[in-house]
């Protein structure tokens, strides 16, 4: 599953209890890249709000299945949702909108509870695309093929794997 792919390295290396906690470590330190990129802010500023917020670093260091994967890929998720909507809209728009569908679509397949999410990621879409123009209407009829790929790849891959069990 895809879970355990990145976990299994881990895993091998030294073995339970200590694999998750430093493969919670290593998503911690994706996380707060992706992070400060999403925000504009530098690592170590978010790292300190982390100490401050300790709701954050507690997410990677639990032991209560993939969250700390599931927050890297939400991350993901919203930086390539960001990159579609400032894309020239003739050009890698669609790529980073399908991008974007099949990373939400890989955080649902991690982890159910990743759909609690969801409604986080539309309201930032739509938040991006406002402060693109002043209608929100013309920002999504330019940018209707990215916003089609991205739709398609949230739900088309959900069929073959519903299927396929």
């Amino acid at each position: 599953s895809l879970p355990a792919l990145p976990f299994y390295p881990f895993w091998r290396l030294v073995g339970d209890p200590v694999a998750a906690r430093l493969a919670g470590a290593c998503c911690f330190l994706l996380s707060t890249f992706l992070a400060g990129r999403l925000l504009g802010v530098r690592a170590p500023s978010i790292v300190i709000a982390s100490l401050v917020f300790p709701v954050w670093l507690v997410t990677f260091v639990v032991d209560e299945g993939p969250v700390g994967l599931s927050a890297a890929l939400l991350l993901l998720a919203l930086l390539a949702a960001r990159r579609a909507l400032r894309a020239p809209s003739n050009g890698g728009s669609a790529a980073w909108a399908a991008a974007a569908g099949l990373t939400l679509f890989l955080g649902l397949w991690t982890k159910l509870v990743f759909a609690w999410w969801l409604p986080a990621v539309a309201v930032f879409v739509l938040e991006e695309a406002r402060r693109q123009g002043p209608s929100l209407a013309a920002a999504a009829r330019r940018r209707l093929p990215a916003l089609v790929a991205g739709a398609a790849l949230l739900v088309a891959p959900r069929e073959k794997v519903v299927h396929a069990r």
